[in-house]
């Protein structure tokens, strides 16, 4: 019946063209429960959904409706939409619930009908007219051919659109067939036009979504054979002359290249013959089709991938399979934001309409006027209309104000969920954070010893020199490398090489899996059985399931609801005021006013300026105009009066705000704002700068909108960001989502700010901080400067000094210095880094570092990374011989010319260069000697820079064979072997001993000689030891060849050889894109050419900025004390190269009035000394504990009187302080806990700041290396634990120790840490590895005194000399003085024997267990010559020679739970001419030992006191010493071998002479034996020898006693 009227009425034939009719025809379809279903989401379907469609479909009434839902879509594809927004099928697609079985049921009806519809137009050709054959009482004009066309295209991506969309449940081979057909009908239509862009488009869509499909069953495999078929065989459509969408065609690659190999197949039980048969048939059929894409899009290819095509499908894969991913990535996004624009268009209409309808309902109803008959509603009411209103059209007006509310219900509930979003985001970060601190080691809820699994990675703040040494905890490695078990399978062998495995994964999920099963981070573990390709590592759509895509396609689009008001037309007043109204609510600027006329660019690229206080962000008021230093008080009340003034909507912050402020300090006040990205090595992170009163922020992960809107990037649409920095430069083709960092810098820690350039554009600054750390960021076009001068106006304590900067010079001072600006710089004392270097204030190492940080080398851009030049050329000899210039490589000569065949070749290529375009010049070296690929290459087995090697690598490593492996063998790479190979060296070569060490485990490979690749393979004369090697390396560097050669590379690199005539002469010509100003980005309006550009920019590297434009001078250093220790490296003579020289004066250089607590040497020399339970906070104040009220003071230097007083509340007594600087304090207490505070400078106080637990019992010592960042903390649980100083977050614990620890110690330089327990010392790397151990007791004594180490200290200077050393004072009043040598044992004695259990206290070691122990090590060990001590002997055996053992005092521990510990100084075996294996031992030898004036068992000194404090002067000429009675003794060294010596006993103990008994008087003086010591007449000493074992070659006066000894000794 309701067909007949269709047929032939017209009335209701137009009600049936409606939205509102066509809904609820469909919904005649939907079953009760599932329209509940639809109502309720929660409530569960009561039957299966798809048996209830099938006896849908199989019903005949319902396929009455159905057939009448078929004639209203297709002759509506005949119908004029010019006054109507959309089409019906868009009304029945938009009905489909968003989830739920009421979901699933609308899309298999849906499916239905819409195969219904393709199967009609088909079969009644459409396209040649409108059909007939059972006419409808339309009345409506016949369209033009093209209103057709345009119609059936847009049904037909309609249907597309439920394809991708997962509402299409059909057969998606009919949807092919459907646009083949309907692309033919099209043809015949009209034979002379060519195929629709629309048509063509949808087919594109849907030939990509078949191919793309997960090849998981075989009806899937059939389709994909099909589809690949019916490419083929329409390839005249396909491959059309007309056809020529690149994006197209780039993805189509990507698919081909995936399938044209064996695809990955998903793990599935059924069938698996029929998968792996239709594999190659599959591959086959991906072949054909790209000889026939090839062979008719060959130029689009071309333009496409400029990276030298190749129609060869296999080398064409290895060559373009990364960008062919990017072009399928770019196609997912696309499809992504396609529907988006529609929908929110759609979504405007409506609400406009509604609105319309509202404003004007009234006046239309009661118009007495006939309404046209082309408005199917008016028509309707028109003629059941009555004279006055009636019920009908008050029901009318309801539904439509029913409706207008439900858009703004429904706007309402998006602002809701968006809220919601951003509260769930940051509750996870803040659950997440407080997890990992409960969870992590020595936490509340963690395990108290570390796991020998747990990962780190190297922490990026700097030390002194740049040095980077500190590891740090890397939570997310297993996240990173989870554990695959698909791979451990045989037949997956070859999977294997496709990603990046750790071993310790598979170790790491079992350990999991056994504690916390039910708990498991699915992170860990990868059950999917696909492995990613290296093009697919970003892509996070890639050969997912097509209902992910969907989701994603929902997301995007419920987002962009937020900002209808940005994109809305010009509608009813009403409209505008919703969509102002909406906008006000979700911009953080809605009521912004600036009258600034000079803040006009600002539209341009959108900045803040002005105070945005915590409760009124979006008040934007211009303060360039205030006086810096001044507290505006009209800032204040305009800032009052606006609030006043403003609206209460207005004030409203939007969720983006929110998350934004929480990252912030409580109540800051911010005044400027700039978008920025933050560069770290080959990521860039956007976000934004944030300018403060107290502290600039920067932010990860926000943007500022042109509209000076503050969003969320994980939340804004993408065609409404601009990214700074194009994600291709990253290797990205979107944003990366990951943990956002917010970074806080106070104005006073601001050390520097430089500009830099990046990918060679001036956009960058780098701004170094006090703590280390440093950031690079990039802005935007023409705001660098200004943001660079905002930085500078507000650092407070900006260091432009020399010695201080980052760059060796102030920033005034020209690098290279001639003439009259030498003359007049050396006036005003300002001296630059070279002149500073040329007389040997600084080290080579440190010059380098200097040259490059002026250069514009950064640690952030892996493009510009640090460059350091290779020194040796011998890496096969068993000693280095820095002697022998043929040791050393040759530094006049870059490395493509230090092989003469090589560098032939080179010049071959130079000569006979020919570019017919003219646009590349000649070029010897076609490879940079520093990329980015170079850098991660050296340091892929230390994170972050794995990731950094992956992402470069495609998401797996390099074949073994051209991995790092070896440094003798990238040597003879980058020498003479590799014609591709010309690399130079990066600082941690010189500085990090871990980058050689495969601490991570990972699958590196297998080599084709049969090597597996662990860890790097050093020379010989490195010992196995990675530490030994860096130190010689860095030794060589600074050996005198080096220094006096070193130069002519700097001419290379930074200097005159640079570029032009004198680079061609020396061999020094790379590629012209290497060099500075050859690349304007501006003028390159191609998107390809500038995106190849900047690849090969980012990838291959960079020339430094040139510093010298003359040859630069040769160092030439005249020591006025020089000293050899080690042949071909002279340095100035130091403490420790003279301890047999020390000498102590009778009296002491300072007094206190209690023991002496810490000693502080000053740069002009002398030394500041606190008492005890004193610390230095600043120049001239101290913070002191230890009162009977338990209060922390703030006193004066050299006063008693205080400034603040600080009473504590809490039960715990503090046992200890340390100042970070003189605004954080660090306490101790005896509860185990360690607070820290913040110091108030302006009015002096304290206020806490945090609590750090991770001890159980009281803290014994606090310590801060600021030049490291890291504060140590020693406890009576027998550990010490180390902690980052800037994040205040836990790193590692050192343990164990056999009793609690008494004294700690940190190296500023290299990092190393001492600590002390009872008797022993420990000496530990930054990152936790056992190095040495002595115990200070000397057990050769016959009854050996006890001692208790009170205090540690290192020497710093010339870290690479063997000959530093760490000195420990404690309870017996001696200084003892160790060195650090590698010792030779044999292999099977090295083992320890001795072992210390989880438990320190129950396993006390004895004194004699520990003396039989250093017996039997004494009679192992083949010490060879290591130095003497100075040790007097016991009063029982004053007659003997007091020379000493030679061998050391060692103790070994090791413990099972921790594999760092499992050998002593990490003792590594090597083989020597096919001799037994040997293994080298790193002990701590004893040097000397200082006993005047405080040793205990010295009878002759007359106030004996422990030792509390030790210091080298920061000269390193002398040593302080300070006691437990307040005195502090200077030790200097002597003019000359075998005066006053520690050892001599004191003139005041002795009237009378050792041997003979005669008193001593003015006739008969005193005097000393050079070898015992003691006291002597002119008669009993006239004896004359040298002491061999004390250094002393020239004969000097001994004693009889002595002379007969040591005769007896030089004749035997």
């Amino acid at each position: 019946m309701l067909t007949f009227l269709y047929q032939n009425s017209i009335e209701l034939c137009n009600v049936c063209h409606t939205d509102e009719f066509i809904v609820r025809l469909f919904s005649v379809l939907v079953p009760p429960d599932l329209r509940a279903a639809n109502i309720d989401k929660e409530q569960p379907a009561l039957t299966p959904t798809t048996s209830v469609a099938n006896c849908v479909l199989e019903n005949a009434c319902c396929r009455s409706v159905l057939d009448l839902l078929k004639r209203i879509l297709c002759e509506d594809v005949s119908l004029s939409h010019s006054g109507r927004p959309d089409s019906l099928v868009d009304a029945l697609i938009e009905n489909v619930p968003e989830c739920g079985s009421a979901k699933r049921f609308h899309s298999i009806i849906l499916s239905e009908v819409l195969t219904l519809c393709m199967d009609h137009m088909i079969a009644t050709d459409v396209l040649l007219g409108p059909s007939r054959t059972t006419a409808s009482a339309t009345s409506s004009s016949p369209v033009s051919s093209t209103v057709l066309l345009s119609n059936f295209a847009y049904f037909a991506s309609r249907v597309v659109d439920c394809l991708w969309s997962a509402l299409y449940t059909g057969e998606p081979m009919r949807v092919l067939d459907f646009l083949f057909k309907g692309i033919a009908l099209g043809r015949r239509s009209d034979s002379r036009a060519s195929p629709s862009d629309a048509l063509l488009h949808s087919l594109d869509r849907a030939i990509l979504y078949l191919l793309s499909r997960p090849i998981d069953t075989p009806q899937v495999q059939m389709y994909i054979l099909d589809t690949l078929s019916e490419v083929v065989a329409n390839r005249a459509v396909v491959l059309s002359p007309s056809h020529n969408d690149p994006l197209f065609f780039g993805a189509l690659t990507h698919l081909l290249f995936m399938l044209s190999v064996t695809p990955d197949i998903l793990p599935n039980d059924r069938e698996p013959s029929q998968l792996d048969n239709g594999s190659a048939q599959v591959a086959l059929c991906a072949s054909r089709v790209w000889q026939e894409v090839c062979a008719a899009k060959r130029n689009v290819l071309e333009e496409i991938f400029k990276r030298g095509f190749v129609c060869e499908l296999n080398a064409a894969r290895a060559l373009l399979s990364h960008a062919a991913s990017l072009q399928w990535l770019s196609f997912v996004d696309s499809q992504v934001n396609s529907s988006t624009p529609r929908n929110i268009v759609q979504i405007q209409q409506q609400i406009q309409s509604k609105i319309t309808k509202v404003a004007s309902g009234l006046q239309r109803l009661t118009s007495r006027k006939t309404l046209s008959s082309s408005s199917s509603a008016s028509i309707y009411a028109s003629i059941w209309r009555p004279p006055n209103i009636t019920t009908e059209v008050v029901q009318m007006w309801i539904r439509v104000h029913t409706s207008l509310i439900r858009e703004l219900v429904r706007a309402q509930c998006v602002r809701y969920h968006e809220w919601h979003s951003h509260v769930q985001k940051w509750c996870l970060q803040e659950w997440h954070a407080l997890e990992t601190e409960l969870t992590r080691e020595r936490g509340l809820w963690g395990p108290q010893v570390g796991s020998p699994l747990d990962k780190f990675a190297l922490d990026t703040t700097e030390g002194p020199c740049r040095i980077r040494h500190k590891l740090v905890p890397n939570p997310t490695f297993y996240h990173q490398y989870p554990y695959r078990p698909h791979l451990d399978l045989p037949e997956a062998r070859a999977l294997r090489a496709k990603v990046a495995i750790s071993r310790d994964s598979k170790l790491y999920y079992e350990a999991m899996k056994r504690r916390r099963s039910k708990t498991i981070d699915s992170r860990i573990v990868d059950l999917s059985a696909m492995v990613n390709t290296p093009s697919e590592e970003r892509g996070e759509l890639l050969f997912a399931d097509m209902q992910e895509v969907s989701m994603s396609m929902i997301q995007r689009v419920s987002v962009r609801h937020s900002s209808i008001g940005l994109m809305a037309g010009n509608g009813e007043s009403a409209a505008q005021e919703d969509a102002a109204m909406s906008y006000a609510e979700t911009s953080l600027n809605g009521s912004t006013t600036n009258n600034d006329k000079s803040e006009a660019d600002l539209d341009e690229e959108p900045e803040e300026e002005g105070p945005i206080d915590e409760t009124q962000l979006s008040d934007e008021t211009n303060t360039d105009s205030v006086p810096k230093g001044e507290d505006s008080k009209e800032t204040k009340q305009k800032t009052a009066a606006t609030e006043a003034h403003q609206p209460t909507v207005n004030r409203k912050r939007g969720p983006d705000n929110q998350t934004l402020l929480r990252l912030l300090e409580q109540g800051e006040q911010l005044h400027s704002m700039f978008r920025c990205a933050r560069v770290q090595g080959l990521d860039t992170s956007e976000g934004l700068l944030l300018f403060g009163r107290e502290h600039y922020y920067v932010v990860d992960g926000f943007t500022l909108l042109k509209t000076r809107e503050i969003r969320d990037l994980d939340f804004l649409p993408q065609e409404l960001h601009d990214p700074i920095v194009p994600y291709m430069a990253c290797g990205a083709t979107r944003p990366s989502r990951r943990t956002r960092l917010c970074s806080k810098f106070s104005y006073d820690d601001i050390r520097e700010v430089h500009r830099r350039r990046y990918l060679l554009q001036p956009i960058a600054i780098e701004v170094f901080s006090a703590d280390g750390r440093n950031y690079l960021l990039a802005f935007p076009k023409r705001m660098r400067n200004r943001v660079y001068q905002k930085l500078v106006s507000m650092a407070k304590a900006l260091k432009d000094g020399g010695a201080e900067s980052v760059g060796g010079q102030r920033s005034s001072v020209p690098v290279e210095q001639t003439g009259r600006v030498s003359l007049l710089t050396s006036l005003i004392g300002q001296q630059s880094v070279t002149q500073r270097w040329i007389r040997g204030e600084m080290s080579n190492f440190q010059y380098l570092m200097h040259l490059n940080t002026l250069a514009g080398r950064s640690y952030n851009d892996l493009s510009q990374y640090p460059i350091f030049p290779w020194i040796l050329s011998d890496y096969e000899s068993e000693v280095l011989d820095l002697t022998n210039p043929r040791s050393f490589r040759d530094l006049c000569r870059p490395m493509g010319a230090q092989s003469p065949e090589r560098l032939g070749q080179f010049l071959r290529r130079y000569r006979e260069w020919d570019d017919p375009s003219g646009e590349t010049p000649p070029y010897m070296y076609g490879t940079h000697y520093s990329s980015a690929m170079i850098v991660v290459s050296y340091l892929v087995r230390l994170e972050p820079f794995t990731q950094q090697f992956l992402k470069l690598q495609g998401g797996h490593f390099d074949l073994a064979d051209r991995m790092f492996h070896s440094v003798a063998d990238a040597w003879l790479s980058a020498s003479q072997n590799n014609m591709a190979d010309v690399k130079e060296l990066i600082p941690e070569f010189f500085s990090l001993p871990e980058m050689f060490l495969n601490s991570n485990r990972f699958d590196l490979g297998v080599k084709q000689n049969g090597v597996a690749l662990d860890d790097v393979v050093l020379p010989r004369w490195a010992k196995g030891d990675p530490r030994e090697f860096v130190r010689i390396h860095r030794q060589a560097l600074e050996c005198d060849y080096v220094s006096s050669n070193l130069h002519n590379w700097i001419d290379l690199i930074f200097g005159y050889k640079q570029c032009g005539e004198a680079a061609v002469e020396s061999f020094n010509v790379y590629h012209h894109l290497f060099y500075e100003g050859n690349v304007d980005f501006e003028n390159i309006e191609d998107p390809l050419t500038r995106n190849a550009t900047i690849g090969f920019i980012n990838n291959f590297g960079q020339i430094p900025t040139q510093l010298f434009k003359k040859p630069h001078p040769q160092k030439k250093v005249a020591f006025t004390d020089a000293y050899t220790s080690t042949p071909g490296v002279t340095t100035q003579r130091l403490f420790y190269h003279s301890l047999d020289c020390l000498k102590v004066p009778q009296q002491p250089i300072k007094e206190l009035k209690s023991a002496v607590g810490t000693l502080h040497p000053l740069e002009k020399g002398g030394m500041l000394a606190l008492e005890a339970n004193r610390v230095l906070l600043s120049a001239n104040r101290y913070i002191s504990w230890g009162f009977p009220d338990r209060s922390i003071r703030i006193g004066i230097v050299d006063s008693d009187r205080s400034v603040c007083i600080h009473e504590l509340c809490e039960s715990a007594e503090v046992t200890c302080c340390a100042c970070g600087d003189s605004r954080t304090l660090f306490t101790g207490s005896t509860m185990g806990t360690i607070c820290v505070w913040n110091v108030m400078e302006r009015v002096p106080r304290l206020r806490a700041r945090r609590t750090l637990s991770a001890h159980t019992e009281a803290i014994t010592a606090l310590l801060v290396c600021a030049s490291q960042t890291l504060l140590v903390s020693a406890s009576r649980d027998c550990t010490a634990i180390l902690w980052h100083l800037s994040a205040l977050t836990f790193i590692r614990q050192l343990r164990p120790h056999p009793a609690a620890v008494t004294a700690v110690a940190v190296n500023d330089t290299t990092g190393d840490i001492a600590t002390a327990s009872s008797s022993l010392l420990f000496v530990w790397s930054i990152n936790g590895q056992l190095l040495a151990v002595v115990n200070s007791i000397d057990s050769s004594c016959i009854e050996p005194l006890s001692n208790i180490i009170l205090t540690i200290a290192f020497s710093t200077m010339n870290e690479w000399d063997e000959q530093n050393v760490v000195m420990c004072g404690g309870s017996d009043g001696v200084v003892r003085i160790y060195s650090a040598e590698m010792v030779e044992s044999d292999a099977d004695t090295s083992q320890p024997v001795e072992h210390l259990s989880s438990a320190p206290r129950q396993s006390q070691i004895t004194t004699a267990s520990l003396q039989q122990h250093l017996e039997r090590q004494r009679k192992r060990l083949r010490m060879g010559s290591s130095g003497s001590s100075l040790d007097t002997p016991s009063a029982e055996s004053q007659a003997e020679s007091p020379e000493p053992s030679v061998s050391p005092t060692a103790y070994e521990c090791s413990e099972n739970t921790n594999t760092l510990w499992d050998s002593l100084a990490n003792a590594r075996k090597w083989s020597q001419d096919g001799a037994s294996q040997r293994t080298w031992q790193r002990m701590l030898v004893p040097r000397a030992s200082l006993t005047t004036h405080t040793a205990f068992f010295r009878k002759d000194n007359l106030r004996p006191a422990p030792i509390t404090a030790i210091a080298p002067s920061k000269d390193h000429k002398s040593l302080f010493v300070g006691d437990g009675v307040g005195r502090v003794w200077q030790w200097q060294m002597g003019d000359e071998v075998g005066l006053r010596a520690d050892h001599w006993v004191q003139d005041p103990s002795r009237s009378c002479c050792t041997q003979c008994q005669q008193r001593f008087s003015i006739a008969e003086r005193r005097h000393h034996c050079r070898n015992c010591g003691h006291i002597f007449c002119n008669r009993c000493s006239r004896f004359e020898s040298d002491i061999k074992h004390m250094k002393i070659t020239k004969p000097v006066r001994v004693c009889q006693g002595c002379y007969l000894r040591l005769k007896a000794q030089g004749t035997s």
